[in-house]
This record gives structure tokens, sequence and C-alpha cells, in this order.
């Protein structure tokens, strides 16, 4: 006996109970109610289901969370007469909101199956197919202004999934289809000429206080923040956002000074998320380069570490009038012992200073980086300049004449200038990262040389001294 009932099914047992129940309280009204076989009231009750679907007319709006650590997402679903199923979702910014189709049936119990790829089968697979991320529910109330669905492949049975399905509005169709161009500002796939972006915090004054770089996963609304530390260590700091009207909100606030950093706005033309939280400016962005402070890895393609001697296949020129003193010193310092940097002593009290390196021929492309270290000696009183010059004819570069300040030779291409008006108290007196990013190149790649020009209009009132070190370039691919 005890054999025989666990053998029988469940759905049928739960149907003779119902039967039994309502035939029982209504005898006197449905005399015949064991007269209609089971199998066609079922058919009847699974009509009247899939009416019920297809009955609102804008579809239904729901927030799934396939479980307890995951966001809730929003989904719309238009049930059609045709048994297509419409999905416009948040999940993965709409691209897995693929056409498919739907039954209606019976299983066990009543069930609802989305039968081909979708939004749902996404989340099933995002969650290791473990059975968290359905796309089979069973119905648990079937009302005109509300369904509710039960899981039925969550495999622990105590925390199943529950989906509330409302009757949507133009309006709530409409937000999610929002949500989707506001969510690819932080997907994975990043637009180019930039495969990064950066997430860093600055002061009223505009300086950075906090800089790394950003990944996104535009599929489960979440994103990776990663910055060196003070010790020159990776740090990961995860967050996850939700929509909001004006752009997103993070589920947990960043916290920087103590301060929490949670709402976002998004910026159609920049392609950009800015929060004004705290009392900073929280910027999300595309940048030409990622920052010294970033986990971004580009490939290398050149670099020059200054660890003995100028390599032979640089060249430097000293073109300062008049010349003065002329020669370049060595001194280990960025970098530590490893690595040493170009200074320049260039020319004599008064003169007018053009002191240049200039690198071995690279083969450029467009959206290429070059990159460099940068410091100069004290700047309250003296000034000093560097410019960034371009060359695009390889062996054959003209370099600057001596005794000619004003002659450039043929790097007629300014890619930086850095403290053009020779102010005081504005070039970088620590060492400081800084990159170019190569464009407008009328061929690519193109043979070329780069140019470091140490460069004062008049040494009686400016001039100091510069370091470059570590110059590197970069081919802009994201490894």
């Amino acid at each position: 006996m005890k054999y025989l009932i666990k053998n029988i099914n469940p759905f049928i047992v739960t149907v003779l109970i119902a039967v039994v129940f309502f035939g029982c309280e209504d005898a006197k009204e449905d005399d015949d109610v064991f007269s209609t076989p089971i199998g066609e009231r079922v058919n009847v009750q699974l009509k009247h289901y899939i009416e019920t679907l297809q009955s609102a007319p804008q579809g239904w709006k729901l927030s799934y969370q396939p479980n307890a650590e995951a966001l809730e997402h929003n989904i719309y679903l238009q049930f059609n007469p045709d048994l297509s199923l419409e999905i416009i979702s948040d999940i993965n910014a709409g691209e897995v909101d693929l056409p498919t189709t739907y039954r209606v049936s019976k299983s066990q119990l009543p069930e609802l199956v989305i039968e081909s790829y979708s939004a749902f089968h996404f989340l099933f697979e995002a969650n290791q197919f473990e059975l968290k991320g359905e796309f089979e529910f069973n119905f648990i109330s079937v009302q005109p202004d509300e369904i509710i669905l039960k899981s039925k492949t969550d495999a622990d049975g105590i925390q199943s999934t529950i989906l509330t399905l409302t009757p949507a509005n133009i309006e709530d169709k409409e937000r999610i289809k929002n949500f989707q161009t506001y969510v690819k500002a932080l997907e994975n796939d990043f637009s180019p000429p930039y495969c990064f972006r950066i997430f860093k915090v600055v002061d009223a004054n505009n300086q950075i206080l906090f800089d790394g770089s950003f990944v996104g996963d535009k599929g489960l609304r979440t994103g990776t923040v990663c910055y060196l530390d003070n010790n020159n260590e990776q740090q990961n700091i995860e967050l996850a956002f939700d929509l909001t009207e004006q752009g997103l909100t993070l589920v947990e606030p960043f916290i920087f000074g103590e301060k929490e950093i949670q709402s976002f706005n998004f910026n159609a033309q920049s392609n950009s998320l800015t929060s004004n939280d705290g009392g900073y400016t929280t910027i999300i962005s595309y940048e030409e380069s990622p920052s010294s402070n970033s986990c971004i890895v580009l490939s290398t393609l050149f670099s020059e570490p200054f660890t003995s001697v100028i390599p032979t296949d640089w060249d430097t020129v000293n073109a300062s009038f008049p010349i003065g003193t002329d020669f370049f010193r060595w001194t280990n310092d960025y970098g530590g012992t490893t690595t040493s940097s170009y200074n320049a002593a260039s020319g004599s009290l008064g003169s007018q200073v053009s002191n240049w390196l200039i690198s071995p021929v690279i083969e450029l492309k467009n959206n290429d980086v070059i990159g460099f270290w940068v410091l100069g000696a004290d700047q309250n009183t003296y000034a000093d300049r560097l410019e960034v010059r371009l060359s695009t004819n390889g062996e054959n570069s003209i370099l600057p004449q001596l005794n000619d300040s004003q002659d450039v030779g043929d790097f007629q291409t300014v890619l930086l200038d850095l403290n053009p008006n020779e102010m005081t108290n504005t070039f970088p007196t620590q060492w400081t990262w800084t990159t170019v990013n190569i464009s407008n190149l009328t061929t690519s790649p193109v043979s070329s040389r780069i140019a470091f020009r140490h460069r004062i209009s008049d040494a009686y009132i400016n001039g100091n001294l510069i370091w470059v070190d570590q110059i590197t370039h970069f081919s802009n691919i994201c490894e």
C-alpha cells in the first residue's frame, strides 16, 4: 500500500483532492462533477490560464531575482495568441530578449515554460546552471490582476523563486527600454577608439583623489573597480547597480573619505556617468589611456627604461641658444636602483632652451598610446616646460638644427605641451605618469619618431631641470 501511494502522480492527487473538496461543497449545485473526465477539466483550467496570460492589454511586468544574492531584474512580458512571447528586460542590456515561444501544459502541476533561449535562460547560465535561474514555473495563483508563479526547477525547494506578474502599462515598457540604453555605458565590449574606462574621484579643484580602471558587466548589472594601493598591489571593489530615471544607483555605496557615493547621472553625449555625492565628483568614463594607478594592462610594443647609458638608437640635440653648458646626466630616480632617467641641463643663463631627446623609429597606428614618467625640479621660482612632438618620416626624419632654438626639424606635430605658458607651480614636482594618444595619421601604421623637447623661452626667468623616464609605446588593445 505504501508503495502504491508513493507512485501515484502528485498532480492527479492534487486534482482528486480538489475535486472531492469542491465536489462535496457544491454537490447540490453540480451533481455531475465526477462525470466530467479529469483530463477535460484540466484542459479547461489550462485554457483559462492561457487566456489570462493573454488578457493584459499592455502585457505583464515583474521583478525577477534568481537567488538571494542576485539583483532583481525588471522584465516586461507580452503573451500573444500565437503563443509567441515578447520579452523586454534589463538583463544583458536587452541583448538576450530574443524571439521565443511559451507553452502552458501539465506535468505534475500546471506549468508555464519559456521554450527557446531568452533572457530567462541567460540567467540560468549566469548562475552556473545551479537551478537558481529558471525558465519553467508552476502556477500558484491566476487572477486577472495578478499571476503568481513558483520555480519548478529550484533544487532545494526551500527558497524557491516566486514571480508575481502584474499588468503593465506603456511607461513600464519604455522604462526598461531606456535602461537598456543606460546600461550600455557600462558594457564590457568597449567602444572604439578606447578599450578601457576609468573610475575616478576628484575634488572641487579637479584634483584627482582616487583613480582606477572600471570593467562593467551589462548582463548582470555589476562592475569592478580595480586600482593599485600604496604598496602597488592590485585591489578590486565589486559594485552592483540598479536603474533610476537619471541613470543608475549603486546597491551598496562606494565609500571614499567616509562619504557615500551612490547615485550617478548618465550623459549620453560623453557616454559617461557622474555622481556629486559626498561633495566629490565621481566619474565613470572612457579615457584615451589608463592612469598609472589603474590595473588596465595594454600591449607594450616598445619600452625604454634607460637603465645605463643613452641607447645608440636614440638621438639627443641641444639646440638651445646660446647653448651654455651642454651635458646629459643620468641618475637612478624613478623605479629605484634598476631604472635611470634622462636629465637635460641646457642653455646658459638667459638663453632660449631647446633640448631634445628623440626616440628610434617606431611603427605608430592611430589610437596607440605613448606613456612616460616626468618630473621637474623645484617650480616655486622657475617654471619648466616639456613638449612631446611627432615626425612621421621614420629614418628620414630631419632633426632640429644646432644653435637654432626655434627649429623643430620635421617634428611639426605637437602631441603634448606641458605647461605651455611657463607658469610656476604647474610642472610636476613628483614623478607623474603622463600619456598621449596618437590620432589623425593619414596612413596607419607609419614609421615615426617621438621627440621630448625641454623648451624655455628665457632661461633667465624660467627653466630648472626636468627628467623623463620609462618611455613606452602601447597598442591601445586591452589584454
